[in-house]
């Protein structure tokens, strides 16, 4: 490790180029798997049969803002919101993200890309607001900065690739490497500011690994080590998370430590949760941290003196229409970065800025999990055609059927799984939605069918269909190897009455 880092930081290759080369191509990965994912459960969610139709959505959102709504809710499904559209947008994100991929058209087609996921979580609800949407929604902003536009992007093979390829913005790169502090620090702070003592206490994996949304095998396993142990990690992933974002503004073998521990830490969570692409993209976050090129040009100062000098590095020094408008573009970017999300001592005018800009996820909070969650609850959807004799509906992914093993899910999302989780947290008033989930069963609607496993009655429609709640918790070893049972599970109560078309 110590030769590797000392070789690292000992390379005076032009980094930025290659850096680049692989964040782009990763990006289009994570876009694609993105689009992928939405694209197989987009009628389910939002088509017109789905459980939250977007054309509804939209009826709403004209009916509220008026003649000119694309601003408040940017979105290309005010062209057309029919479930073709909805196919058509989605499966052309999968195909522009595989552009991108092997670099082909790679900045023009990350505008499209960003405007269209921009379209698919204006309109998706509770679907698509989770904090790794908004994450790449604004990791991907930034990127159409720091790509070139040429029309192809071959392998970088020759002995001096900024003869064709010049060194990307350091002032995008800075936005870039900002906004993983930003993501880390706050991921870390919320947990000390939200008061919660498991995580005062340092006992908050106790719960993590079997209350997280959804567990892989290894969250299983890792559930079963000891309390001195879970206790030690989640010290270290307070220094992680805490006291190493800042290294990322120190040239050097600190930078470099920040971003190896930072990437361990994403890849020990992805193996014991299924946070979709979320790790995936903190990870391509890190990738821009090995940047030895830089470290030599950008003198470590305090964070105030850090901003001024990247408002000059802004000013453009070919004096190109494209350097002009980016420079004010992410002049203005430093700013609403700067202020976050705390605007109550902002002057007016920064305030209606961060307020015209919020649809559009240039500028985000982040930070999950601020309140650790101490006990499980699942929701068990139940059909019959009695009203007596109660049949379940098994959901693919989250857990039921107390036999199934924790899946490995990531990094596609299984968003009704993940909806049925925050449901779980709260009562039925809370989620909205899952009142007109229960009415697409009971219509049985093929395209809400198609996000779970198995129905009760071979595709016939129910006559009733309820809810029940039920606590669970991982089974230990001994208990696996006597039951074959990977959870257990008490009834709690009912989480939503019985329901009928009648």
């Amino acid at each position: 490790m110590t030769k590797l880092l000392e070789s690292s930081a000992r390379k005076a290759p032009p980094t930025h180029i290659l850096v680049r080369w692989l964040f782009l191509r990763g990006l289009g990965f994570i876009y694609f798997v993105a689009f992928a994912s939405f694209f197989v459960q987009a009628a389910g969610l939002i088509g017109e049969h789905g459980i939250l139709p977007a054309h509804l959505f939209l009826k709403d959102a004209r009916d509220s803002l008026g003649a000119v709504p694309f601003l408040s809710c940017p979105t290309l499904f005010w062209f057309n919101c029919s479930d073709a559209a909805i196919r058509l947008l989605a499966g052309s994100g999968i195909v522009f993200s595989l552009f991108v991929m092997v670099g082909v058209c790679t900045g023009p087609l990350l505008v499209f890309l960003w405007l269209m996921y921009l379209s698919i979580v204006t309109v998706g609800g509770d679907f698509m607001s989770f904090q790794w949407d908004v994450l790449l929604l604004e990791t991907g902003f930034l990127s159409i900065f720091f790509s070139h536009y040429k029309l192809v992007d071959l392998p970088l093979k020759k002995e001096n690739p900024t003869a064709e390829f010049p060194e990307p913005s350091p002032l995008v790169l800075w936005l870039l490497r900002f906004l993983l502090f930003k993501l880390m620090l706050s991921s870390g702070a919320v947990k000390l500011l939200s008061g919660d003592i498991t995580w005062h206490d340092l006992s908050a994996l106790h719960y993590h690994y079997w209350t997280q949304p959804l567990p892989t095998p290894l969250g299983w396993l890792a559930a079963q080590l000891p309390d001195w142990y879970q206790k030690f990690c989640v010290a270290i992933m307070f220094f992680i998370e805490l006291v190493l974002p800042f290294f990322i503004f120190v040239p050097g073998k600190l930078r470099l430590i920040a971003a190896f521990s930072m990437i361990l830490l994403q890849v020990l969570i992805l193996v014991t949760g299924n946070y979709t692409f979320f790790n995936w993209l903190t990870i391509l976050l890190c990738l821009l941290l090995l940047d030895d090129a830089l470290l030599e040009k950008i003198k470590l100062a305090p964070l105030s003196g850090l901003f001024r000098s990247l408002i000059a590095r802004a000013a453009p020094r070919r004096g190109g229409f494209w350097d002009k408008a980016r420079s004010t573009v992410l002049v203005t970017l430093i700013a609403t970065l700067t202020i976050g999300h705390n605007l109550s001592f902002a002057p007016e005018p920064i305030k209606f800025f961060s307020y015209v800009l919020s649809p559009w996820y240039i500028s985000n909070g982040y930070g999950l999990f601020a309140v650790m969650t101490t006990s499980r609850k699942e929701i068990v959807v139940e059909a019959s055609q009695d009203g007596t004799n109660w049949m379940p509906y098994e959901f693919i992914f989250k857990p039921g059927d107390v036999h199934r093993a924790p899946p490995w899910v990531a990094p596609y999302q299984p968003r009704l799984d993940w909806q049925m989780w925050f449901a779980a947290l709260g009562t039925r008033r809370d989620s909205p939605w899952f009142a007109h989930f229960v009415f697409r069963l009971l219509q049985n609607s093929p395209d809400v069918r198609a996000l779970l496993l198995s129905e009760p009655f071979n595709g016939k429609p129910p006559k009733f269909v309820r809810a029940s709640l039920y606590d669970y918790q991982f089974t230990n070893l001994s208990e696996l190897a006597k039951t074959g049972e990977w959870w257990k599970r008490t009834y709690v109560g009912l989480f939503f009455p019985e329901a009928s078309l009648r």
